[in-house]
């Protein structure tokens, strides 16, 4: 638990759903439907990551207060 900065956690899960959303756009834009499907999987998957990140970073933050250390 020493490297887990929630700050960064929750940057990461941002940059997720930045991706995420780039892949939807694309998505939008797709010329046929086998781009299509590759690219909703994409934006799904993302959108995943960032969900488990989330998660991640609300039980490392009750992880550090039970243990009595403030979360950066």
């Amino acid at each position: 638990m020493a490297f887990f900065d929630p700050r960064r956690e929750t940057n990461e899960a941002s940059r997720c759903r930045t991706q995420a959303e780039e892949y939807r756009r694309l998505m939008l834009l797709a010329e046929s439907g086998a781009e299509a499907t590759i690219l909703t999987s994409l934006t799904r998957s993302w959108k995943m990551i960032a969900n488990q990140t989330d998660r991640y970073v609300a039980i490392m933050k009750r992880e550090t207060a039970r243990k009595g250390r403030p979360a950066r």
